[in-house]
């Protein structure tokens, strides 16, 4: 069975190709988002960080995925596109906010991937206290600044994140990042000190960080044929 690929007709539909990320913003945020492109609102993922986002599920085919922080819903379509594509997986996206009760929908089903996504409109605490679920080994941190190393360090303690995380918005020009930057660095010290890997950072436009908790035991041999 081909896979469904869409994307570009979605990016087409929903304008990704036409605004400069840079065009709504002034001073030093201007230079470092020029070159990067959004919707047509300005506000939301980066197209750039929304194609990241899916070319991450479609080459590490995760089954269970989070988003804290859907509100425009860029991000979460294009993790749903990889799921799409991947003809598996599911997206459960997390914002109480009624701009993503109203958009997050409405831009799923103009995209056709609506039935890869669970819409939680509740807060992230809420969730958390919750969900009896399995873990989510794809996870993309993009909720209120401030909560959002709060939101992934109870998600990791009660063992609920079991691979792939990224925190959006660390971009040195963002009014909140010293303190933000600062928890998402004692965080990913955190994992190295105990099951993970602290990943990389791109600090360009919005900004990101990867990194990853470890998904095979220390004490789990690889076989060698595996590797021959």
């Amino acid at each position: 069975m081909n896979p469904i690929d869409n994307w570009h007709q979605i990016c087409r539909d929903e304008d990704y190709y036409v605004e400069r990320e840079g065009d709504h913003h002034k001073g030093p945020a201007q230079a470092r988002t020029k070159d990067f492109h959004c919707g047509p609102e300005g506000q939301g993922s980066e197209f750039e960080t929304t194609n990241l986002l899916r070319s991450l599920v479609m080459a590490m085919k995760p089954k269970h995925l989070l988003e804290t922080g859907c509100e425009q819903a860029h991000g979460t379509v294009a993790m749903a596109s990889g799921c799409q594509f991947n003809g598996f997986g599911h997206v459960t996206t997390i914002d109480k906010c009624a701009l993503a009760n109203s958009k997050g929908p409405s831009r799923a089903h103009r995209a056709g991937v609506d039935k890869f996504i669970t819409f939680e409109h509740m807060t992230t605490q809420e969730f958390v206290e919750q969900y009896d679920g399995p873990p989510f080994d794809f996870a993309f941190f993009d909720c209120d600044v401030p909560e959002r190393v709060t939101t992934a360090r109870a998600f990791y303690d009660k063992g609920l994140l079991s691979n792939f995380i990224m925190f959006h918005d660390v971009g040195v020009w963002h009014p909140r990042a010293v303190k933000y930057i600062g928890e998402i660095n004692e965080f990913a010290q955190d994992l190295n000190n105990h099951d993970g890997l602290s990943g990389i950072q791109n600090t360009l436009a919005r900004g990101w960080r990867m990194m990853q908790v470890k998904t095979i035991k220390k004490s789990m041999p690889i076989p060698v044929e595996e590797y021959s």
